[in-house]
Order: structure tokens, then sequence, then C-alpha cells
């Protein structure tokens, strides 16, 4: 191998190793918490819906409105929480997420009953609801 070639590998060695510590240091960042907390089970017998996500991301923070919403529209119908994965790093083995954001809904039991990820506009929650009997 010419002496190009082995500068070139070098360098390519050089770039991935900077790429994953720019990585790792991204992945320790302090976050700001979304001023939406994980709401305390109001009664065994309401159902859920949880959003598993990040400040850090845009699609969950298009959800922070419509959950709001829900949770007041729903109130003492519908328990709405919110749970940062990164804050609560235990939740994503827990609940097995592998994109955020992911909403769980449970019936009253505490049973999984629907999931989905992305953004989830309110109006398809509401409808998904409905057909699943939670409202």
């Amino acid at each position: 191998m010419s002496n190009l070639g082995k500068i070139i590998i070098f360098l390519l060695l050089i770039a991935i190793i900077v790429t994953i510590k720019i990585k790792q240091n991204e992945k320790i960042k302090p976050t700001t918490p979304i001023p939406v907390t994980v709401v305390k089970s109001q009664s065994a017998t309401l159902p859920r819906f949880l959003e598993l996500g990040s400040d850090a991301c845009e699609p969950c923070k298009m959800m922070m409105p419509v959950l709001a919403e829900m949770r007041k529209e729903y109130a003492g119908k519908l328990q709405v929480d919110f749970i940062d994965v990164f804050q609560n790093k235990t939740i994503t083995a827990k609940y097995g997420v592998q994109f955020i954001p992911t909403q769980i809904i449970f019936d009253a039991n505490g049973v999984e009953i629907f999931r989905h990820t992305g953004f989830f506009p309110k109006e398809e929650i509401v409808k998904k609801l409905i057909k699943l009997k939670v409202l």
C-alpha cells in the first residue's frame, strides 16, 4: 500500500473517531425540561394516554399542546402523561421504545391496547380512543 493510501486510511479513522466523540457529547448534553410532567395515577380505573418523548425532538415538541388540551378536556376520564425518555432512561426498556415520540394507550386495567409512533394529531387520537371504547 502506498503512503498516500495509508494517509487516507489514517484520516478516515480520525474522522470516524471525531464523529463518535461528537455523537457521545450530544447524548450527554443536559436538556431543558418540558413544562409538562408525569401525572401520577389519579385513579386505578382511568384509561391512560402515555407520550414517551423528549424536548430535543421536533415531533415531541409539537405534541406538547395536544397533550395539554387532552389533559384539560378529558380530566376525570383519561389520564394523560408525558415521560422524557432521556431523563428517565429505564423507561425506554420498560416500554420497548425504539422511536420517539411513542404514544401508548392503556385501558382502565393498565393493559396496553394501542401504540403509535411519530406526531399524532389530536383529532386522530380522539378517533382512536373512541374506536377503542376508551372515551
